[in-house]
């Protein structure tokens, strides 16, 4: 009879069947909401940008009074009635204060990593941000700070100026300066980032990107495609100058009786300017078109025709691998 995760004590309670999955209460000046992780984008989303937790829920509460909402991201969620127990979901925290004054937004984020482990990318993050909103667009400016952690005594920083739309997980855009400082990744809480935790892949850049253009288009189109433009032109720091963009599209969403076939393509140029000449195409381009077809599960034949820069020929290949 036990519903909730496993436990060490047995129960034959009919209790013990009951859990609670999604509560939300909306007073207006206060707003409780309990359930599956939603998306987390804070301020102009330069440091954190449609980050989620996973297959786990999460406590959210927000109190507004006039001009002023203040709200915090609490990630517990209830184990079992029978039994009563809770568990932590995630060890990222996070709360906030927003001030409206004149219909400009003063936005201050505390977000706290609590992971024990030792190879964590930081445990204390500040956002402060300043914006306004017209027709759904933030323009305004951001700045972050990142110490603790495996930065240990050193300081990550970074900031942006421009504009910022979001509507997930339908479409994204933004457009404007980046400034990153030593060890500071943009978008370093993203969707990936608990994976990339538990995993302990994440590594913060020894050396800024410095000052840059940056451009980014998401689109997801009633889940049968989905659309992705990027581009990255740090003129001040490494150099970087980077135009990349992937398209995929399932056929399963637009034929009901079709498996998870999928068609697709990416593009990326490390050299959109180079010498003062603009180049779509030159020596470093990678290009590729794809067809997936699943065989078990989420894994599948992929077949790709694509532009091999070391060699600078066509070439195609069959691999096996998972979507």
């Amino acid at each position: 009879m036990y519903y909730g995760i496993p436990s060490a004590t047995d129960s034959t309670d009919p209790l013990s069947a009951v859990t609670l999955n999604k509560l939300g209460i909306d007073l207006g000046f206060l707003n409780l909401d309990y359930g599956r992780s939603p998306y987390y984008t804070y301020a102009l989303g330069m440091l954190a940008n449609r980050y989620f937790v996973p297959n786990a829920l999460v406590f959210d509460a927000a109190f507004n009074l006039y001009n002023i909402s203040v709200w915090a991201h609490i990630p517990y969620e209830l184990a079992s009635f029978v039994p009563f127990s809770f568990n932590q979901s995630s060890p990222l925290f996070s709360a906030g204060i927003k001030l409206n004054a004149f219909d400009t937004i003063i936005d201050g984020t505390y977000i706290y990593e609590s992971s024990v482990l030792t190879s964590k990318p930081f445990e204390h993050a500040a956002i402060l941000s300043l914006y306004k909103t017209f027709l759904g667009i933030k323009f305004g400016a951001e700045a972050d700070l990142l110490f603790g952690g495996s930065l240990k005594e050193k300081l990550a920083y970074g900031g942006f100026l421009g504009s910022f739309f979001d509507i997930p997980p339908f479409a994204q855009f933004s457009l404007g300066l980046s400034y990153s400082g030593d060890y500071f990744e943009p978008q370093l809480l993203g969707p990936l980032y608990e994976r990339k935790r538990e995993l302990q892949t994440i590594k913060l850049p020894e050396k800024p990107y410095g000052l840059g253009a940056v451009g980014n288009l998401s689109l997801n189109i009633f889940n049968f495609a989905s659309i992705d433009i990027g581009y990255k032109n740090y003129f001040l720091g490494e150099g970087l100058d980077v135009l990349s963009g992937t398209l995929a599209v399932s056929l399963k969403n637009i034929v009901g009786s079709m498996p998870d076939f999928t068609v697709g393509g990416a593009y990326l140029n490390k050299g959109l300017f180079t010498n003062g000449t603009f180049n779509i195409w030159d020596s470093d381009t990678f290009f590729e078109v794809y067809v997936f077809y699943p065989v078990i599960g989420t894994n599948g034949l992929k077949y790709k025709f694509y532009y091999d820069p070391e060699t600078a020929k066509f070439a195609n290949s069959v691999i096996f691998e998972s979507k």
